[in-house]
């Protein structure tokens, strides 16, 4: 790494292997949907999601692989409340303010810290929230219609109760609170 390179300087601060411990770090399923949230991406294929629903529903496999990314995917905005891993996220947003005062007295850098602005003000994060609180309702009612479908046709699925309790908490939990954001 070229410290001298204002973006040596930055991605060092956001995932060094040298700054582990101001890392935020979570179960692997966790930082994978976390990963996909940052990308703008859907935590979950939609073809996959689908998928799953009617391998459960139509063969009766386990309904687990769906389920699985509608929980992390609420998994990681609880985590990001954690105040263990708030504290965290606040001193890596510290740092990286830091190593951005240093490189913006060079003139060809000048303008480098708007990015970053505007990533903290919120337009990025709340994109980011609504995009993934919009997957979730959007999935959760992909996965209602072939359930009632297959009611209506009185056709037995595995743990059925159980599932559609799963999706009305997860349902239920998609709120205001679920935002990516920093203090």
């Amino acid at each position: 790494m070229n410290k001298r390179i204002p973006n040596d300087r930055i991605f060092d601060v956001l995932g060094s292997t040298d700054n582990t411990n101001g890392l935020i770090i979570a179960d692997d399923e966790i930082n994978a949907v976390k990963t996909r949230i940052w990308q703008g991406i859907k935590p979950q294929a939609s073809h996959k999601l689908e998928k799953y629903v009617r391998d459960w529903i139509d063969k009766g496999e386990k309904p687990d692989p769906f389920l699985r990314a509608l929980r992390a995917t609420r998994a990681v905005f609880s985590y990001m409340d954690i105040s263990e891993v708030e504290e965290k996220w606040r001193d890596l947003v510290q740092y990286v303010d830091q190593q951005l005062e240093i490189i913006v007295v060079i003139p060809a850098f000048a303008r480098i810290e708007w990015g970053w602005s505007d990533f903290l003000s919120g337009r990025f994060l709340e994109d980011r929230s609504i995009k993934a609180r919009d997957w979730m309702r959007v999935s959760i009612e992909y996965a209602y219609t072939p359930i009632e479908k297959a009611m209506k046709n009185k056709k037995k699925i595995d743990d059925l109760d159980e599932v559609v309790d799963i999706l009305e908490a997860l349902e239920k939990s998609i709120d205001d609170d679920m935002w990516l954001y920093v203090d």
